[in-house]
Parts: structure tokens; sequence; C-alpha cells
């Protein structure tokens, strides 16, 4: 099993690390971050202003090393100003640069190196800071700080005291707390620095694998589990619109989002410091599961675009400028906040959606069913089709218009939905729709196959998944299959596309894979698990819906399709015997499948294997990438459980062969096999993943 441990020891390396399983390909690459080397390494010093002391520290024009604490603690005492300096051997045209917010003042004009930030004289705290550096692209400043009524800030990780960097505002900004104490630091960025670019499950199980430094993912499909980043998490613009799953990680720095689709980044658990989305070709959706004080800030660059939000969050801050947000279904968000540089944004609660406290400092239309618990209304032109059950308005500001008719007539905001539900060995089940409005389920009419593109291996062509039927089930709810029953799709990566006029594109992955008690083959897409029928290494399946007539018919029709191809002169006379002699195997093995039950197997070695198999090989379990394997091995205990229900005390005979499923304390769950004098009995029994 390759982990994110097996690659971390050969990050400095570059190198790709492969590993290639029966279905799957994996390539776990990971590139270096470079940096230059010189002569000293930077550092900063810096020096201040502080209430009743005056220029501090002492001497005069002394300076603090960083990160030693400049200011006070438990005095009261604000900083008014201060000077920041670059140290080591620093190059030809680099320097750091700091802005200050000042109580009076507002956010005064940036000063390069070592040039005086603040006031002297006039009484006046500083109450936020940015810092950032000039030319140096290898560097990192990092900086935090001590505020009055808040203490040390920010706070990051379950209560931790963290750090913010490269420009990032520390402080608060219009709450009138002085800044009374702070810390800076240079940080060379780390060569360990690792990069995602190519799908993948990449998993720690034993423990949380720790990246020093920054980690990118540059590719769609990819899972990072039980991961500990001490950095920064990039989620790059070449993600395109793919999913990314983080499943148990845990990032000390701040996740940006630079790429992803509508409902593409799933999080199951972990801790985030703050998420950025910044600039985007595409919307975005968040889907959080268990994930505490969640923090979202959509930036300025991230203007004119949709983002949708399920779960529960901490605070969404939105500064993009015509920015459109859904808050989905059954989510729930403490706070809001609509900066005044976000003007005309458009806001739609969903069914059951709720929003404790909304400040809008700009222009916006909230729509939807959910509701708003307290709101702060700071700006004109604001329309709420749902009145909050409390709401302040800021004096020389127009009371919002509370309408619920409003947008009643607006355009339809529609998106084709395709959802996977099960597969057996000749067929693919999936439901399509339009969700309207973020809400309403509407049918697409007159669907035909023409409508779709089915590819195995990202190749669609007649030796892959030609020759189907689209097969309508109910309003929603559609079969693709074979044209003749005897085809089956194979286990492997599919990639369905939809293509109709007059409709959103959709295309959705997902991987045709086995499924037994033994093991589950790992997948990176959406995943659709069939369990095949042991045949002595033969992967052709038997299923119930099949009558002896009905395979004897699809052997014919097999035989004949053989002989057209034979015709049209693209294979050879014994590729048609080969495909002769399989189609008869198969039948054969039917036959002494339903009249022996053991499928006709007089090897016992093979006996407990083959039972086994058998149990289990018409449930059809469908399983989404980002399943967890305590889901997975749930489905497994569910479907035993189901074993034991439908046995007398768990035992069922098989022509003279006894099948005992249980479960000991000891051991875990368990089958038992007795053929005549052979025992085989198998312990121990759970979810595996391998190659």
């Amino acid at each position: 099993m390759s982990t994110i441990g097996g690659f971390m020891k050969n990050v400095k390396r570059n190198r790709l690390i492969m590993a290639v399983g029966v279905l799957i390909l994996i390539v776990l690459s990971t590139t270096a971050f470079k940096t230059n080397d010189y002569a000293e390494q930077l550092g900063v010093e810096y020096r201040g202003h502080v209430q009743n002391k005056g220029d501090f520290p002492k001497p005069q024009g002394s300076y603090i090393p960083g990160p030693e604490a400049l200011g006070t603690r438990g005095e009261g005492l604000r900083i008014e100003g201060l000077w920041i300096n670059l140290t080591g051997d620093i190059p030809k045209n680099a320097g750091i640069t700091y802005q200050v917010h000042v109580q009076n003042e507002g956010w005064m004009t940036p000063v390069p190196t070592n040039e005086f930030a603040g006031t002297e004289g006039l009484g006046q705290r500083i109450e936020s800071i940015k810092i950032d550096l000039v030319n140096l692209p290898d560097y990192d400043v990092y900086y935090r700080g001590h505020v009055q009524d808040k203490g040390n800030i920010p706070v990051v990780n379950a209560n931790q005291w963290g750090w913010v960097k490269n420009g990032d505002e520390l402080g608060t900004t219009g709450s009138s707390l002085r800044l009374e104490e702070i810390q800076i630091k240079i940080v060379k960025k780390n060569d360990d620095g690792v990069v995602f670019n190519q799908p993948g499950v990449y998993d720690h199980k034993t423990g949380h694998e720790k990246i020093q430094g920054d980690a990118i993912v540059k590719s769609k499909d990819v899972i990072l589990k039980n991961v500990n980043i001490d950095g920064d998490l990039i989620i790059d613009k070449a993600v395109g619109e793919g999913d990314v799953t983080l499943d148990n990680v845990t990032v000390s720095g701040e996740t940006h989002i630079r790429g992803g689709g509508h409902d593409s980044i799933h999080l199951n658990g972990g801790s985030y410091n703050k998420f950025t989305i910044e600039k985007t070709a595409n919307n975005i959706g968040i889907e959080a599961n268990a994930v505490n004080d969640l923090e979202i800030l959509i930036s300025e660059d991230a203007n004119d675009k949709s983002f949708a939000f399920e779960g529960a969050f901490k605070l969404i801050t939105v500064e993009a400028a015509k920015a459109t947000v859904n808050i989905k279904d059954n989510t729930t968000v403490e706070t809001i906040l609509v900066n005044k540089n976000a003007s005309d944004c458009k806001m739609y609660l969903s069914h059951n959606a709720e929003i404790n406290q909304a400040v809008l400092n700009a222009n916006a239309v909230i729509t939807g069913e959910g509701s708003i618990i307290n709101a702060e209304i700071k700006a004109d032109d604001i329309i709420l089709v749902k009145e909050p059950q409390n709401m302040s308005v800021d004096p020389n500001i127009k009371e919002p218009q509370i309408d619920p008719d409003y947008g009643s007539s607006a355009p339809e905001t529609k998106e084709t939905i395709i959802k996977l539900t099960s597969t057996a060995e000749a067929s693919i089940v999936f439901t399509i729709y339009d969700l309207v409005n973020g809400r309403d389920q509407v049918s697409i009419p007159s669907l035909t196959i023409n409508d779709f593109e089915l590819k195995k291996d990202n190749i669609f062509n007649k030796d892959t998944v030609n020759d189907l039927v689209l097969v309508k089930v109910d309003a929603n709810t559609y079969m693709i299959r074979y044209t003749k029953w005897i085809n089956s799709f194979e286990p492997g990566r599919y990639n369905l596309n939809f293509n109709k006029e007059g409709y959103a594109k959709k295309s959705v992955d997902f991987e045709i894979a086995r499924f037994d008690f033994k093991y589950v083959l790992k997948s990176m897409l959406n995943q659709i698990m069939y369990v095949p029928v042991s045949k002595d290494g033969s992967d052709i399946s038997i299923n119930d819906r099949w009558t002896t007539q009905e395979a004897k018919t699809a052997m014919e029709e097999a035989e004949q399709t053989a002989k057209n191809v034979l015709a049209d002169g693209n294979v050879s006379e014994d590729t048609v015997m080969e495909t002769t002699t399989a189609t008869q195997t198969a039948i054969n093995n039917y036959n002494n499948a339903k009249q022996k039950g053991l499928k006709g197997l007089s090897d016992k070695e093979k006996v407990a294997n083959d039972v086994l198999f058998l149990q289990i090989n018409h449930y059809f379990i469908p399983i989404e990438y980002k399943t967890s394997m305590e889901t997975r091995i749930s489905y497994l205990q569910q479907r035993i459980d189901q074993l034991i229900q439908e046995n007398i005390n768990g035992i069922d005979t098989y022509n003279g062969s006894n099948v005992l499923v249980g479960f000991d304390e000891n051991f875990g769950y368990f089958i038992k096999v007795t053929y005549g004098s052979y025992t085989s009995e198998l312990k121990n029994i759970t979810v595996k993943e391998e190659y």
C-alpha cells in the first residue's frame, strides 16, 4: 500500500513514485520547492513607539531581533508606531514593506524598510498591521500579536497561537482595540514542499504524516487523508473543475483555492486556519463534514463568480463584487459578512439553511427559503425576500426592502446533475435531471443514447463501449446497457459525458471495481463496485436473470457476431473459435452453478472462496470515491449481518457444503466452510486496499 510516508522520503529526489494496480495506475509525484541560498540567513529586527515608554527598546536606536516580542503584555499600553528592518545578506532590490491602521487615521500609506509607520505624540493606537516582503520569492514573513480584549491572535487549530503571513491583516479594524505586542519572523521556504500532480488517494493510515512547507494540488481527483501540512495548502487552477477531497487533514497555514468546480471541494474532518477563494476560472463549491470553526474568505479577486456552501461554517466573508452565494439545504453559518467593496452581492438561502448573523456593508439581494436570525444593515439598496428574526439598521441608511415576491420572475438558474446509483455486469444505472434555482429537480425530456458518450480508460471505440442502448426506468432514472446481453462492462475507469442542446454539459467519472470480503481495489473516481463470480481466473460473471435458454441465445448471438467480424476481415478464424469456446464455457459454468450451487468446481482447495463468492455474487454496491474506509467496512458488516439474517443460525447448505458466517470477539467476522471431510475457515475478515 503506497502512502504519503512512502513518497515523502523521496521528496528531495524530485522523482515519480508509481504504484500499478489491477485496475488503476496511480502516479505519486512530488516536486520540491527550489530556493536560493544566501551567504547569511535573512532575518528581521524592529523597534517601536509605545504608550508611556516612548521609543522602545532602550537605548535609543536599538532593535529587538525577531521573533522576540515588541511591546507590552498585561500593562494595557498601545503600540503607536514602529520601524521594521531586514538583517543578513539582503539581495539587491529586496526589502520589506508594512502598513498600519491607526485610530482616527485609518489605513496609512505603506512604508519601506526601516521607515516609521504610525504616529508619535498623538496618543493614537495601532489597531492592525500588514507586512510583506519585496523581491524575496524564497522567503515568507510571519507575524502575530497580542490585542486588547482579544489576547493572542490569530488563534488556530484548537486554540493555539498561530501566525499570519505575507500581507495578511493582523489585528482588528473598526473595533477600537489597541495592538499591544507584535512578533515577526522571516522563514525560508522549505525544500520539502510537495506537489500532487496526479489523481490518486494519498493516505497515511497509521497517523498524521507531516509535510514540511506548502502542499500544492495540481490535479483533479486527488484525495489527501491523514496528513498534517506545516504550511499552506494550495488547490491550484490546474485542478480545473475537478474534485479535491481532504479527509482528516490539518493545515497550520492557510488554504488557497484557485481551482475546482461546483461542489468539488470536499472536507471530511480535519482542522484548518482559513480558506481563501482567490481568482478562479470556475464557480466553486465547498462541502464540509465534521469540520469545526471553518472560516471562508471570498477574496476581491474572485468577482462575478458563484459559490456554494454545504455543511457548518463559522464565518463566510465576501469581498468579491457581483458574487453569487448559495447556502445549501440544512447548512448553518454563524456569521456572514459582506464587505463594502462586495457590491451587487446575490445570496440564495436554500431550504432549512440558517445564518445566525448577517452583516451587510454593501448592497445585496437575499432570496430563498432559509432564515436569518440577526441582520445588521449597514448599506442602502438591500432587498430581503424573508424578514430576519432580529434586524438593526444603521442611522442614515435606508430600511431594507422586504419583498416575499421578489425574484419570482427572475431567470432560472439551472445545473445538470448526474448521479450514479448502481451497476451490474451489463448495465449502468444513473439519475439525471436539471437542478433549478439550486433546489427543484426537473426531468430532462426525450433523452436518447446519442445524448451520451461513454468512454472506458479514456477510449471510445468499437472494442470498448460501442453498441449501447439507453433504457428509461422512471422520470429521472436511466440505464445504459449493451444491445446484446452477453456483453458486460468490465472493470476499469469510465467517463460518462452528457451533451444535449439546450442543457448544460455534464461529465462524471467513475470506476467499476471488484468487491469481496477480502479486498477492495483502491479508487480515485466515483466508484461503482460489483461482485464477480470466480471461475478459475475467468472474469465471466453469472447472473440470476439468465435462464438456460437466454444463455444459449446469447451464445448464438455472440457466435454470429464473431462470424460477422471475421467476414469483415478484422480478425482471424482462431479468434472466432476462441470467442465461441469462451461463450460455451460461460454457459457450461452457468448450468453447473444452477445445478450444483458450487459452480461445478470439485477442487476442495477452492471450495471456501468459491462459496464465499457465491454468497454475495448478486449484490451490487455503489460507493463514491469520497466514501471513507470506515463506511466501506460498515457496508461489509451490514452485508454479513444480512447473510446471518437470511440463514438459519448463520448456516446454509450447498450440496453437502455447510457455510457458517458469524462474528467472534477474538478475530472478528469469519466464514467457515465444511465440504465433506474438508474444512476451511476465513478469519479476520476486513476490507483492505491492495494493488
